[in-house]
């Protein structure tokens, strides 16, 4: 970073923590990034528009930022996607579980319906 070098903003996110990940993110890149929030000051806002913090880079870092940004919101989704695409989070007891409690509502309806036949 030099002396002449001035910060713009590259974006907002939803509360300083995410953008502190974020900043860490682009220090790992080598770009020089800074978090202002209302949450770095003496009274913590962390609701609404109050809870909203920027990211602020060098003017000269600001596409590669915006690079490491997307290269970020791709691996998310890629994350997320994944996790849909393994199968069932639901262990095998709570799968037996299930289908335990299934088989009794189908049995309760059948009595209920061969009392009310009856």
């Amino acid at each position: 970073m030099e002396a002449t070098d001035r910060f713009v903003l590259l974006g907002r996110v939803g509360d300083a923590s995410h953008a502190r990940i974020l900043a860490a993110r682009l220090a790992s890149e080598g770009i020089v990034a800074r978090v202002r929030s209302e949450s770095s000051g003496p009274y913590v806002f962390s609701v609404g528009e109050m809870a909203v913090a920027e990211l602020w880079v060098t003017d000269r870092d600001l596409e590669a930022a915006r690079r490491v940004m997307l290269e970020a919101d791709v691996d998310d989704v890629l994350g997320a996607a994944s996790q849909y695409q393994e199968g069932s989070s639901w262990s095998p007891a709570a799968r037996w579980m299930a289908a335990a409690v299934a088989v009794l509502i189908v049995a309760l309806w059948v009595r209920r319906f061969l009392m009310v036949v009856t």
